[in-house]
């Protein structure tokens, strides 16, 4: 899997508190930032899904239990 560089604008208090939590998570700011992107779209998919099998709909390729 190949890697995106793409450069982030974050105001300085954003970032300062970044730092302060991936400090607490034993990780670099970059390392915090792509885990909460990854939870996110996890989350959303997760989202997604739950409600695609509530409306009865189900994406191509997608088996449900």
């Amino acid at each position: 899997m190949s890697e995106a560089h793409e450069p982030l604008r974050l105001s300085a208090d954003l970032y300062a508190k970044l730092e302060t939590w991936s400090e607490e998570e034993f990780r670099t700011v970059n390392q915090q930032i792509v885990e909460m992107l990854h939870e996110a779209a996890m989350k959303r998919e997760s989202t997604q899904r739950q409600e695609q099998n509530r409306a009865g709909k189900h994406p191509p390729g997608l088996m449900t239990a």
